[in-house]
């Protein structure tokens, strides 16, 4: 059984987590809004320059008409010729004065789309990374809960507290995404390393525990033993039930913790967990100097 937490960090894991869990909710649904909608604007622009290339088209042929007309002006040889086209000439060129100020009208609404479609892009990017950020904090901190480790707990509120910048400026825009991303790249890579310096990093080493032919005091007093012969400043904690805890702490950071469970009143169950930072004394190591002091 693991050495429960301190009554603080229960509680501050747990709410720091949900909030987090609840800022990665709201930002993948504003992010999945702003995508769905960018795609919708992405097709209604692409189809606005089709209809601006229409009526290119259609002025292009109304222009070629209306020099047609010009060329047959020319060699009218009667009234009712010249009549006839110059009342045709005269349609073409309104048609095709028509047809440039649609195509003007046409362009700047899909320069509109295109902006606005731009925004929404730029909305949705600041929303789908403050998902990336919050869920790295929500990781970080279970991840200390794990081990025991404030300092990764602390690391993972700031890399979730990220995410709420980047929401922020989903919704304001206060700082151009380019900018704002490189600025919190290099905090987060900047907790990390500082993480991995300060030795939150931890691996465990499992799979060490067994049965032994002695009572749970004895197993006690003999893990005691072997765990000061390894450096490690002991701490007992009161049981809640029958298993008794133990927890020790060496000057290298290296940690360790027992979990010592009666299964009679002559046989005990013991199982070591080992955190270190690099490879020292391993919990299989501890538990054979245990059971080689009862033989």
């Amino acid at each position: 059984m693991a050495d429960p937490l301190p009554e603080k960090w229960m509680k501050g894991i747990a709410i720091t987590t949900t909030i987090l869990a609840v800022v990665a909710s709201i930002a993948s649904s504003r992010s999945a809004f702003f995508i769905a909608k960018a795609q919708l604007l992405t097709a209604l622009e692409g189809s606005k320059w089709s209809y601006y290339q229409a009526k290119s088209i259609k002025q292009n042929l109304a222009e070629t008409q209306q020099k047609a007309f010009e060329v047959d002006l020319l060699g009218a040889t009667t009234p009712e010729q010249k009549e006839l086209l110059t009342k045709n000439l005269q349609e073409y060129q309104a048609d095709s004065a028509r047809y440039d100020q649609e195509k003007n009208d046409i362009r700047k609404d899909a320069e509109d789309t295109g902006k606005e479609n731009a925004l929404v892009v730029r909305r949705g990017s600041q929303f789908s990374l403050a998902v990336v950020f919050s869920q790295i904090g929500i990781m970080l901190s279970s991840v200390g809960a794990l081990l025991k480790r404030k300092e990764m707990w602390m690391v993972g509120l700031a890399i979730g507290a990220i995410s709420l910048i980047f929401i922020a400026n989903g919704f304001l825009l206060l700082f151009k995404g380019e900018r704002i991303m490189r600025l919190n790249t290099f905090f987060t890579v900047t907790l990390l390393l500082a993480l991995s310096g300060s030795g939150c990093a931890t691996t465990i080493n499992k799979g060490s525990q067994r049965n032994l032919p002695m009572p749970v005091e004895e197993t006690v007093n003999h893990t005691k033993d072997v765990m000061n012969d390894y450096g490690f400043d002991i701490q007992q904690i009161d049981p809640e039930d029958t298993t008794t805890h133990l927890k020790g702490e060496h000057v290298d950071g290296q940690k360790v913790t027992v979990d010592i469970t009666p299964i009679s009143k002559e046989t005990s169950h013991i199982e070591i967990r080992v955190t270190n930072q690099q490879p020292r004394t391993s919990a299989k190591t501890i538990l054979d100097d245990i059971a080689v002091r009862y033989e």
